[in-house]
Order: C-alpha cells, then sequence, then structure tokens
C-alpha cells in the first residue's frame, strides 16, 4: 500500500513539475483551439492532386466553448486554408484576449507570427499590418516586420522526420519571464497532438512533452521530449512594453552591421555585451618538411593572451574581428646572432583583424594580423638576459564561437623561430 502511494505521490508531481505552469497549459490549449476551427487544404498549399492530411481537431469538440465565445452572433468563423492563416487566427485569439493571457504569464504584448521560407536558421517575426502600412504580402494578407528584432538567428522546430521546418509559419509568445515559447497550431491539427516548445539559449526551437489531456494520438516518443522550463522571476514591464504598436515592443532587439554588406543582421534573445578572452598554446609543425618548409625545430613552448571586443557599441554587433593579444615563445636560439644554441624567449604584441561569417555566437570567423617586440638570450624569462633584438611575426587563422566559447586554430611565423601552430579556447565574460 505504502508503494502504491508513493508511486500516485511520485507520479503527481511530475505531473506538477511538467504542467503545473498556467502560462504553458493556456498556450496548449491556443494549439487546439485554433486547430478545432481550421482544417488544411492542400489545394490551396499548392497541390490540388494531394489528399487534405488527417484533421484530427474539429469545431465539434469544442462546440459548446465556441458557442459560447460566440456571444449574440450564433456563429463562429473557420477556415479552409494553409499554415499562415492557422498562425494569424490563433494571433488574433491572442490579440483579443490578451489580458486574459497576461493573466496567465504573458509579457506585456509579446506574441508574433513566426515563420520561415528557405533559411530554416533565421525565423521572421511578423503582426497583420494595413494597406498603408506593411512590408510584404503574405498569404494575400498586409503584414509588417518590425524595424527592429524581425528577423532571429533561431533553429526552427523539427518534424517527425527530424527535419526542420521551412515555408511554414506559427507563433511565439513570450512568457512573463522572458522565456519565449512557440506553438505550431497547423502541425498539432495535422499530427493529433500539441506541437509546441520554447527557444533555447542556443537559439534553437525545442519541442515539449504535450498535456495528454490536449492529444488525440499520443505516441510513446512524445514520452521522450523535454518537459518545458520552469517559470523563473517575472521580468519588469520594458519602456514599450505596454503599448498598442506592435512595432514598439520589440525596440530592445539587437543587430550588427555587417562589415561587407552594410546590412542590418538581428541577433538572438541572449544578445550580451562584453569582452572575449583567450588563451593559447603553440607548438611546432613537423609535417611541413614534407612541402619544403622549414617547421619551427628550436621551439620549446609558446603561449598567448588576447582580448577581443564583442560588440564595440551597445546596440550594434559588428562583423569585424578585432584582437588584442600578447605572445610569448622560449626556444633555443640557433641564428648567426647567437651561438652554442643559448636559451632565449621572445615577447610581442599583437593586432589581429577579421571577419565573422555568420551570426555572433555560433558561427565560423576569419582572421589575420601580426606583431613586434623582442626577443633577448640566455634566458627564458621576460625581461631578463641580454642582447635584445626585434622580434616579428605574422598570423592567420580562424575562430568558432559557441555560445559563450570559443575556439581559434592559427598558423604563424616568428622571424627567430619560424612557422608554428597555435590552439585557443576562449570565455566570452
Amino acid at each position: 500500500m505504502k508503494k502504491i502511494f508513493l508511486a500516485c505521490i511520485l507520479t503527481l508531481s511530475t505531473l506538477t513539475l511538467s504542467f503545473a505552469d498556467s502560462f504553458t497549459d493556456a498556450i496548449q490549449d491556443l494549439a487546439v483551439r485554433t486547430a478545432c476551427i481550421g482544417l488544411y487544404s492542400m489545394s490551396e498549399a499548392g497541390n490540388e492532386h494531394a489528399q487534405d492530411p488527417c484533421d484530427y481537431y474539429s469545431p465539434k469538440m469544442i462546440a459548446q466553448r465556441l458557442s459560447n465565445e460566440s456571444g449574440i452572433m450564433t456563429r463562429t468563423q473557420t477556415f479552409y486554408g494553409v499554415c499562415f492563416d492557422y498562425a494569424q487566427f490563433a494571433y488574433n485569439y491572442v490579440k483579443d484576449n490578451a489580458n486574459w493571457y497576461r493573466s496567465k504569464g504573458m509579457r506585456e504584448n509579446q506574441f508574433w507570427i513566426a515563420g520561415t521560407d528557405e533559411n530554416p536558421n533565421q525565423i521572421e517575426l511578423q503582426y497583420p499590418g494595413t494597406s498603408s502600412n506593411y512590408t510584404k504580402i503574405q498569404n494575400g494578407v498586409y503584414v509588417k516586420v518590425p524595424a527592429k528584432g524581425g528577423y532571429n538567428p533561431v533553429k526552427t522546430h523539427k518534424d517527425l522526420s527530424k527535419k526542420r521546418a521551412i515555408h511554414h509559419s506559427w507563433i511565439w509568445i513570450q512568457r512573463s519571464d522572458g522565456v519565449q515559447f512557440w506553438i505550431d497550431p497547423t502541425w498539432t491539427d495535422n499530427l493529433g497532438f500539441v506541437v509546441y516548445g520554447y527557444v533555447s539559449d542556443s537559439g534553437e526551437e525545442i519541442q515539449c512533452r504535450p498535456d495528454k489531456k490536449y492529444c488525440i494520438s499520443y505516441n510513446n516518443y512524445l514520452n521522450n521530449l523535454p518537459s518545458p522550463p520552469q517559470i523563473g522571476n517575472r521580468l519588469p514591464p520594458s519602456k514599450t512594453a505596454n503599448t498598442t504598436n506592435p512595432e514598439e515592443t520589440i525596440q530592445d532587439a539587437k543587430f550588427y552591421i555587417d562589415l561587407i554588406s552594410g546590412e542590418k543582421v538581428y541577433v538572438g534573445l541572449d544578445a550580451k555585451d562584453g569582452l572575449l578572452w583567450s588563451i593559447g598554446f603553440h607548438t611546432t609543425l613537423p609535417f611541413l618538411e614534407d612541402f619544403n618548409i622549414e617547421p619551427a625545430k628550436n621551439l620549446n613552448f609558446g603561449l598567448s593572451f588576447s582580448c577581443e571586443s564583442i560588440p564595440i557599441d551597445v546596440d550594434y554587433w559588428h562583423s569585424m574581428i578585432f584582437m588584442w593579444q600578447i605572445d610569448y615563445f622560449a626556444f633555443e636560439n640557433k641564428n648567426d646572432f647567437y651561438v652554442n644554441s643559448e636559451p632565449a624567449h621572445a615577447l610581442l604584441f599583437d593586432i589581429n583583424l577579421g571577419y565573422q561569417l555568420g551570426y555572433n555566437y555560433y558561427e565560423l570567423g576569419i582572421y589575420g594580423g601580426g606583431g613586434i617586440g623582442y626577443s633577448l638570450k640566455e634566458s627564458y624569462f621576460p625581461l631578463l638576459g641580454k642582447n635584445a633584438s626585434f622580434a616579428w611575426e605574422w598570423k592567420a587563422g580562424t575562430r568558432l564561437m559557441l555560445n559563450s566559447f570559443s575556439l581559434r586554430g592559427e598558423f604563424t611565423y616568428m622571424n627567430k623561430t619560424g612557422y608554428m601552430a597555435g590552439f585557443y579556447v576562449g570565455l566570452f565574460l
């Protein structure tokens, strides 16, 4: 009996941790409500010979609710269309019931129609506009893409075949603690269970395990999906959060100016300011002999310390790489200037410049640079030794950003040692 009681308590605790958040419960309900009044049309999607997908949710399932919502008008508007129609109806429903969703944990006016065309690594946010104020026409509807924050480098959610969504529309809704959630009412209708989740710090739409009470077809693999993140502290209202103008609610979005094209590139919701600090070591490259290039055989070890500013201004994220760096090399000097292969060392100060090939934090960059300094003999310690001489170097490398971490590799030539390789790890603080 005790085992059964404990099992019940554990089960109840699990369900409470998974679905006690009134916000995630409300948006799952929104996905089902939208799915019930919609019917997907393959003909409207441009494939008139294909059969329409299964329509798991129908108006009859929530007939009493729809009757109550219709008020004195004994009619409920349904639609036969495509994914954008599902997204627009869900958006309009949130807009019409914004106060109720705020009471359930939605942040002030933070909801959008989301979508993507060919690129599954960039999500576009938009809202219905007017014939005199719009960015483009989407599915016959005037829509406005915000001047700031309309484009987000976030990977779209995956379908059952693990392919990311393209040519698709859904909606984003932000919770009061700042976590961005998404629901896909189209796939909900076509699959028989709620398709929803949140946007991770790494810039990806993560699908969450739906509540069984909202599902018609509950597959076992859904149990392996993560629970939604628990709600944290409510964020204070932003300066523009309570405005009735959707354009104003995303003004805090950040972007950087592409160094080559001059275009604005909007960054993710986790964008932050700070410095990238890196430490690295240098080693010889024996295989260079195969290419008739003399490697740095007399190098004992090399250490480097660098600092990089990202961004230069608070609200402008630049695609330029700009590093300050200090290099220290210890080696056995075999040049004519010295005799008897005495120990020596060199200290150099570098500046490296480069270009970020993609969005900051998750893409590759290339850079090149050089430095000048001095070398001393008879010691492995900086500022000690005799017979100072001029030292110089040049280098080229690549940098991979992994959110708050970075990895770098570079090819270096220093006039006192020769060719060598450098490897770095960095941390964004």
